[in-house]
């Protein structure tokens, strides 16, 4: 029997923990097992992609995906020049969040997409629509800042995502299903995505470490790796909690990591 491909996993690094430096967060995520990283930039990072790759070629872990900026996210300014700046230093996969608030059958939604589309030809790059997430969001977000229904479904955010020429970036805890492998539209997204967002959830918690919630990690990944998947898969989580200064749990990103090597 031919062994299932090894699936190589990164994690996500943001502007938190505040009073952690990036040189420290790549050194504990490289001892954690990580083999790549996933960039938001934020005032750590932003400005300083060719500093971000001197520390990532001092510990060999690379800079795989960037995330769009929160201020690009949150609409004040779309920020083209973060994807400038990594692409210059051999970052190919970008993901992006659809506007909160607007739909697919929106002309505002049509004319981002657009952009992106555009932006991909201009730079040669992977522009990735992730699904956004509705059972998990805090009662509060969902009623102030919601995301409509359709931008929540993964079929029809990898649906819209190919008509734009675009790839997709699947997250597991928004799609919020203990089994995603086996939902109907899982066959249909598959060609469509280049990363994955992979962390567990339970009720009223999200972005968890593999090892706790309700995804079953195991057999989620073994449906990937039976299917030779090729692409991403990023861990994103943030636990204890997501907010922090001082503390960062390279622990959990080490099970995790480890949870997914033995599936």
């Amino acid at each position: 029997m031919l062994k299932s491909k090894e699936i190589k996993v990164s994690s996500s690094i943001t502007d938190l923990p505040v009073f952690i430096s990036l040189p420290d967060l790549f050194a504990g995520l490289k001892d954690a097992g990580a083999g790549g990283v996933e960039i938001t930039p934020g005032f750590k990072s932003r400005w300083s992609f060719s500093k971000l790759k001197d520390v990532s070629d001092k510990f060999g872990l690379p800079i795989t995906s960037v995330h769009q900026p929160p201020w690009s996210i949150a609409g004040f300014w779309f920020d083209e020049g973060f994807i400038s700046e990594a692409h210059k230093v051999g970052v190919d996969n970008f993901v992006f969040h659809p506007p909160a608030g607007v739909s697919f059958e929106s002309e505002k939604m049509s004319q981002f997409l657009q952009r992106l589309s555009d932006l991909q030809e201009k730079y040669g790059i992977y522009a990735l629509l992730e699904n956004m997430p509705w059972a998990v969001r805090p009662p509060l977000l969902r009623k102030y800042l919601p995301f409509p229904q359709d931008t929540t479904e993964p079929e029809k955010v990898a649906k819209t995502a190919k008509s734009f020429g675009l790839g997709m970036t699947f997250d597991t805890s928004h799609a919020f299903v203990a089994n995603p492998q086996d939902q109907a539209w899982f066959s249909e997204i598959f060609p469509t995505i280049r990363n994955i967002h992979l962390s567990s959830f339970k009720e009223n918690r999200d972005h968890l470490p593999l090892d706790m919630g309700d995804l079953n990690t195991v057999e989620f990944v073994s449906s990937l790796k039976e299917k030779d998947y090729a692409g991403l898969v990023t861990l994103e989580i943030y636990y204890p909690k997501k907010i922090s200064y001082r503390n960062y749990d390279f622990d959990a990103i080490k099970r995790s990591v480890q949870l997914v090597k033995d599936s």
